[in-house]
């Protein structure tokens, strides 16, 4: 079973935020969602369950990390689906060993026809 669980474990604004861009109270659904992410990273393990975790420090609910942690999931969902994926795609995050998983990878991520995004 592949199983990929990301979110950011601040309410502050991240590298995918454009500059000045206002701070909103539903930014504080981030730490939320990491807190929440841990424990049930914890319960999978218990179970054998190893998913590939990516707790990344700054960064908002919004749709630009939603896109960033979907094109980085995508080897993964293209591998469950029995699909080939290109040489090109970053592999996903390394599986998370610490208590928040703060990995900071930030090299550019690329997808089937060549297209780098950020």
């Amino acid at each position: 079973m592949s199983l990929y669980i990301s979110s950011g474990t601040t309410s502050r604004l991240g590298e995918l935020d454009p500059p000045g861009a206002p701070w909103s109270p539903a930014h504080l659904s981030e730490p939320l969602s990491a807190y929440t992410a841990k424990d049930l990273v914890a319960k999978l393990r218990r179970y054998g369950v190893r998913p590939v975790v990516h707790l990344y420090k700054d960064g908002t609910h919004t749709w630009p990390y939603w896109t960033r942690e979907f094109k980085r999931s995508f080897p993964m969902i293209l591998s469950a689906l029995g699909l080939e994926s290109s040489s090109e795609e970053a592999p996903p995050p390394q599986e998370d060993e610490g208590i928040w998983g703060l990995l900071g990878h930030r090299s550019p991520i690329t997808v089937s026809g060549g297209e780098s995004s950020r």
